[in-house]
């Protein structure tokens, strides 16, 4: 866990970093995500399969998200949309090993703000669908999914940026890029 822990930090500071020396070149609008605008968040990282017997290890998960700004909402929007990810761990017992493979599908609702920052788009919201929980010789189960996320994305230019997030569902840290058309 400690290993993981290291991994996060130094993936933040240089997401942090990154945004730092490219904020004075940023020519966008202030808030990415509005009404009508369209978002794509493609990312990889650490994730957990919460719905199985017994603890896992983290292990490699990625998740695409794609939301659509409805309506304003005090200074942000509030966006619609849909996730889909994939969670892959494995654990030995003697000479066992035992592999998991979670897919997730799932409606995204949000509430996206900027903040007046020119290209951050922060968000926060919940995930609700289905999940198909695959084990090492056993039949393929049918899950609820469900995930509460916060996260932020940093848009370069009008349409291109980094994504970082994090929250309980498909993944519990990602880092990735967004687009917005």
């Amino acid at each position: 866990m400690t290993k993981q822990i290291s991994i996060i930090i130094i993936t933040g500071f240089f997401f942090l970093l990154s945004l730092s020396a490219l904020r004075a070149q940023a020519q966008q609008p202030v808030n990415p995500m509005q009404v009508e605008s369209w978002i794509l968040n493609a990312g990889m990282g650490f994730g957990q399969i919460y719905d199985v017997d017994g603890s896992l290890p983290s292990g490699f998960a990625f998740k695409l998200a794609l939301q659509r700004g409805f309506w304003e909402a005090g200074p942000g929007v509030i966006a619609l949309g849909l996730e889909t990810g994939m969670v892959f761990n494995s654990t030995t017992i003697g000479a066992y090993t035992a592999r998991f493979t979670k897919f997730n599908i799932a409606p995204r609702a949000g509430w996206h703000c900027g903040w007046d920052v020119p290209g951050l788009d922060t968000y926060a919201g919940v995930a609700m669908g289905i999940g198909f929980l695959s084990q090492t010789d056993v039949d393929t189960r049918l899950r609820f999914h469900g995930s509460a996320y916060i996260g932020g994305s940093y848009f370069f230019n009008e349409h291109f940026g980094v994504n970082l997030e994090t929250g309980f569902g498909t993944t519990f840290i990602q880092v990735g890029v967004a687009y917005k058309f």
